[in-house]
């Protein structure tokens, strides 16, 4: 079997009901700042990007539905350290199995 690379998380993606609470919180807590912001058309925040977390970004995404159906998970971004490790890596992923999120009735 192939040596994997050492990977890094890039970030962490969180989807939330309410970005500006969610925004807020965060910040407070944590004592983060925030590097980008995304907007939709009529300039209400839908996104930011915070940091404060060593290497590790924090993206929080307005997204109510995604929010309700993944409120026990967080998504993280790998950085892979050069395009070529991508090979070294294809094979180890392709064995993932897909986990089933499904919430059990309780």
């Amino acid at each position: 079997m192939a040596v994997l690379p050492v990977l890094r998380v890039a970030s962490v993606k969180i989807r939330r009901r309410n970005i500006e609470r969610s925004h807020t919180w965060f910040r407070e807590v944590f004592a983060l700042h925030e590097v980008l912001e995304w907007a939709d058309d009529r300039g209400v925040l839908r996104g930011a990007a915070l940091a404060g977390l060593g290497e590790v970004l924090l993206a929080l995404r307005e997204e109510p539905a995604a929010a309700a159906a993944t409120k026990r998970f967080g998504f993280i971004n790998v950085a892979v350290p050069d395009e070529i490790d991508l090979d070294t890596l294809r094979s180890p992923v392709a064995t993932f199995r897909r986990i089933d999120t499904t919430p059990s009735p309780r």
